[in-house]
């Protein structure tokens, strides 16, 4: 069993299907890939966020897909290593 701590300082209500927003979940993603968070439980948190957020699988891959890229890029030139993939 694992615990995850959450930092909600930054968190604000960012404008629907907004840059901001597909920044945050593009950086959620990232953070928890780096953690090493199982593909179920974040695929839970994907389900739960889209049904909230009223928008498909595919909307939201190609809005967050670019920023998710520059952020994975930017951690394997720091890093040198990546775990997994969650989209």
């Amino acid at each position: 069993e694992r615990e995850y701590l959450i930092d909600l300082d930054a968190a604000k209500r960012s404008p629907l299907h907004s840059p901001a927003q597909s920044r945050d979940v593009a950086r959620f993603t990232v953070d928890a890939e780096k953690l090493g968070v199982d593909s179920w439980l974040y695929e839970q948190f994907l389900e739960s966020y889209m049904r909230v957020m009223n928008c498909e699988r595919e909307q939201l891959l190609q809005r967050v897909q670019p920023r998710l890229g520059i952020m994975r890029n930017r951690h394997w030139k720091r890093h040198g290593s990546y775990s997994q993939r969650l989209l």
